[in-house]
């Protein structure tokens, strides 16, 4: 059955060889989720806002959500022999994952990839399985640039998979949101109206990442003990919003009263605008978040397995977030927070790391895009 899907889609690129030239307008992107999200929607996005002479083309699943696509994107079914055709005639491919060589198709010379990647200044190691790896150094041969937003960013990539890959220090574009707070009410209001959250409490954002060996009962915390803490601590009535990584969206979110489950929900940036605390274990949507000057924890009980399985770039211990193992520990540190000294932390942090996040991150970005869509040599 493999070899016949492999067949089946070189064929479908032999037949898109024959379509026409690259043209030097047209941008192909693909998400790993297949969605309007991320690095690359908020390049899409600033793009469109710089000029209406391109032809911005996103590969789709029937899943994939529509309607969060603005004017002036077009969409192709992934997997498709038009797919291959797009990518075919594509000036610059854009992508924020292994996505562009998922195919075996081939790059042309005169074609740009660009990776902007989906993390941020993350803990956990880069890695998966040897079907990933394998990926993955395919990708390292055909991409021409990385964006990043720090040094630290940097030394992942070239001490991993994409070593002698020039980096672009950019920042990430999906963080400009997180720097406009005129917008922040409005995003708020849009996400308690999606969520039916009407009553004004306060959220709480609880976003784990998946465990590579599959599991998915991982431990949680006792949300009715935090919830108390909350209120303890920084007072009002509140509910846990509840986010899963994609690989864990067929399992139950929680059937606790309080917990809301938003795992659907598309950007995990305006949940974060609409929240008023963080918890997570190893994800790197945190390391966002801090930037929003915020309430952070993390909650990992299962610290030691999950370093041995995947592997930890530096300590929990290094991060700005204290640091809990039980339920227990989660309340005492909620109940115990410094916000002085954490915001000193956060500083600390996104120094040593060299972040470079603003409000320009993603018309960096497009600008670099528009000037290599202009200039072919």
């Amino acid at each position: 059955m493999l070899l016949n899907k492999i067949r089946s889609m070189l064929n479908m690129i032999r037949v898109s060889i024959s379509r026409p030239d690259i043209e030097p307008a047209k941008i192909f992107v693909m998400t790993f989720d297949n969605s309007y999200s991320c690095n690359p929607a908020a390049i899409a996005d600033e793009l469109l806002s710089l000029g209406d002479d391109l032809d911005i083309v996103w590969a789709v699943s029937d899943k994939t959500d529509l309607s969060l696509f603005p004017k002036g994107i077009r969409t192709v079914k992934r997997g498709s022999k038009d797919m291959f055709a797009e990518m075919r005639s594509a000036r610059i491919w854009l992508d924020n994952g292994l996505n562009c060589v998922w195919y075996f198709m081939p790059k042309r010379k005169g074609q740009i990839y660009i990776n902007t990647w989906h993390g941020s200044l993350g803990i956990k190691k880069l890695g998966g399985n040897k079907a990933w790896k394998l990926r993955a150094k395919t990708c390292r041969r055909k991409t021409d640039y990385m964006i990043s937003n720090s040094s630290f960013e940097e030394n992942v990539f070239g001490s991993t998979y994409w070593k002698g890959v020039p980096c672009l220090r950019f920042g990430h574009a999906r963080n400009v949101v997180l720097f406009n707070e005129e917008r922040f009410p409005e995003i708020a209001t849009k996400v308690r109206k999606t969520l039916g959250l009407y009553d004004g409490r306060r959220i709480l954002l609880y976003a784990p990442t998946f465990r590579d060996d599959g599991q998915k009962d991982f431990p949680r915390p006792d949300w009715d003990k935090v919830i108390a803490a909350l209120k303890e601590r920084f007072g009002g009535d509140w509910v846990i919003v509840s986010r899963l990584h994609m690989k864990d969206r067929d399992s139950i979110s929680s059937s606790v009263e309080n917990v809301i489950d938003a795992s659907g929900y598309p950007l995990i940036s305006e949940l974060m605008i609409a929240s008023d605390v963080a918890v997570t274990d190893y994800s790197s949507w945190i390391y966002d978040y801090i930037l929003l000057k915020r309430p952070g924890f993390i909650f990992a009980p299962d610290a030691n397995d999950y370093e041995t399985t995947r592997g930890l770039y530096y300590p929990l211990s290094e991060t700005p977030f204290d640091v809990a193992s039980d339920t227990e520990k989660l309340c005492s540190d909620i109940r115990g927070f410094d916000e002085s000294a954490y915001e000193a932390k956060v500083k600390g942090f996104l120094k040593e790391k060299e972040c470079c996040d603003d409000a320009d991150s993603a018309k960096r970005a497009a600008e670099f895009i528009m000037d290599k869509c202009r200039n072919i040599v």
